[in-house]
């Protein structure tokens, strides 16, 4: 296990960054910029709050079409922070919170707690997997 670089820590805050305006419909051909910030064969499970499985899709033709399933992207932005990277065998393991507010009502809908495992593909970091979730 070695240590992350300044330069790794940014990189990875930028992966976090594109997949928020990716998942909130603001990139041009969104569905494939959130789909490209996974591995492709990337993972990305959302929880209930009691656990159970409410979606589960792996790799990159399956993660387009959930991202295009997502309800009220337009309406919707999500906000990830309190991230906690610290390196593992083969990558980073990364935590943090999020909040979901529809600009519209201007509230929180969703709230939650993602957990991730990060790689390195062709010196990008990438989620692996992206474990989201969600609160009470």
């Amino acid at each position: 296990m070695s240590k992350l670089s300044a330069r790794d820590r940014v990189d990875i805050y930028e992966l976090n960054a594109e997949y928020g305006f990716a998942v909130d419909d603001l990139l041009p051909d969104s569905a494939t910029a959130w789909a490209n910030t996974f591995a492709s064969d990337g993972r990305f499970i959302l929880l209930d709050a009691d656990g159970n499985v409410e979606l589960d899709v792996k790799g990159t033709k399956a993660l387009k079409k959930a991202h295009d399933q997502f309800p009220n992207r337009s309406t919707t932005r999500h906000f990830y922070g309190s991230l906690l990277i610290e390196p593992v065998r083969g990558g980073a393991r990364m935590r943090c919170h999020f909040i979901s507010v529809d600009i519209v009502a201007k509230a929180v809908v969703r709230s939650g707690v993602c957990e991730d495992n990060l790689g390195k593909i062709r010196r990008r970091w990438r989620f692996k997997r992206r474990t989201l979730r969600m609160d009470r």
